[in-house]
């Protein structure tokens, strides 16, 4: 059995070898994790709470644990910024918002800063709440202030990022209409 096949129970529990075929589940108080033989996903459940934009949920969302290699930034970062979420992250000793990407290229949407801090931190592994960018319409981008809002678009941001090319900071604001879930994934489990 591999690494990859390794489940990281957070909670100080024991690592667990993956169960059947379609793996098993673990409560991490409300939300569950549903480890898989590519890594998991996680199932968060409405709460009344309001999420970070403001909005009540309108179903649950899933996040996964994809490699930090594999996804695709589109903006530069800010290094004092890079550095503050390092000392977060490792203050804390897990991660705690996942990244917000698109699900076919994996285009950085939202999180640039804790994708630097976490290849930084060396971590394999981040977990990232998937989007159909192109078509979800809960997911909306426009430019900070003082560009006008027009000046970037879901094309721009996937064009700079499918040419490797990078934005200035703080360049776009996405603006996810769903909740964006806390986490407390331990560090050990994202360096597999």
């Amino acid at each position: 059995m591999g690494q990859r096949d390794q489940a990281h129970v957070v909670n100080g529990l024991n690592e667990h070898p993956r169960g059947d075929a379609t793996g098993f589940n673990a409560v991490i108080g409300r939300p569950t994790l549903k480890y898989y033989e590519g890594g998991c996903r996680m199932t968060t459940k409405p709460t009344k709470r309001r999420a970070m934009n403001g909005l009540r949920p309108l179903r649950s969302m899933t996040w996964e644990l994809v490699e930090v290699a594999s996804l695709r930034p589109h903006e530069q970062t800010l290094p004092w910024r890079v550095e503050e979420m390092v000392e977060k992250i490792q203050r804390n000793n897990f991660f705690h918002k996942p990244l917000l990407v698109d699900r076919l290229t994996l285009t950085i949407l939202d999180g640039h800063h804790r994708h630097q801090a976490s290849l930084r931190l060396g971590l394999k592994l981040v977990p990232v709440m998937v989007f159909d960018y192109q078509n979800d319409e809960r997911v909306v981008v426009e430019a900070w202030p003082p560009a006008t809002p027009k000046s970037v678009s879901k094309a721009l941001v996937m064009h700079m990022a499918a040419n490797g090319l990078l934005m200035e900071p703080k360049s776009s604001k996405h603006s996810i209409h769903v909740e964006i879930p806390r986490l407390r994934v331990p560090l050990e489990a994202l360096t597999f």
